[in-house]
């Protein structure tokens, strides 16, 4: 039942992003948006972390370790998230180096039409700016693809007017 569920959430978030993507001209991308989801070793940690069965069970602490593997998972084959766009290195005499790559514009769009569809589809109608001021502080993004992000939510035109 749960696996049943899940799927019909992944769908339903799959075509509420290929409409957002479809409105920027960016057909393929919505077609093969989040496809990864459906491979096994993604799609059976998703669906026992958020495919709830009937009885409203809570996850194992072993499903939760399953669930944050395919998410680094996930994250790592689709260049549409933030975390893909940056990596750690070792260095002797510097300790840990975080690089932070700037993200093409195509991908910036479809991370966008994700929040978009995420939040219609996973967050119960939350307004995506709401959910970007709560999860940005925690993002690592390149300045450039900061600014692009805010100038599309409108964040620019609501600092103009006074709020935030």
């Amino acid at each position: 039942m749960k696996y049943w569920k899940y799927f019909w959430t992944l769908v339903k978030h799959k075509w509420l992003v290929f409409v957002e993507c479809f409105k920027d001209g960016m057909y393929w991308q919505g077609i093969t948006h989040d496809l990864s989801k459906f491979f096994p070793d993604e799609f059976f940690p998703y669906a026992d972390k958020f495919g709830k069965d009937v009885s409203g069970r809570r996850t194992t602490e072993e499903e939760d370790v399953r669930f944050e593997r395919a998410a680094m998972i996930h994250k790592r084959r689709n260049r549409h998230h933030w975390e893909y766009w940056v990596t750690l290195s070792m260095h002797k005499d510097l300790g840990v180096r975080i690089h932070v790559f700037n993200i093409p514009k195509k991908y910036r769009l479809e991370m966008l039409n994700d929040w978009r569809g995420a939040s219609k589809s996973y967050v119960n109608g939350e307004d995506v700016l709401i959910w970007y001021a709560k999860n940005s502080p925690n993002m690592i993004l390149h300045a450039s693809t900061r600014i692009f992000i805010e100038r599309d939510l409108g964040i620019d035109d609501l600092l103009k007017c006074g709020g935030r």
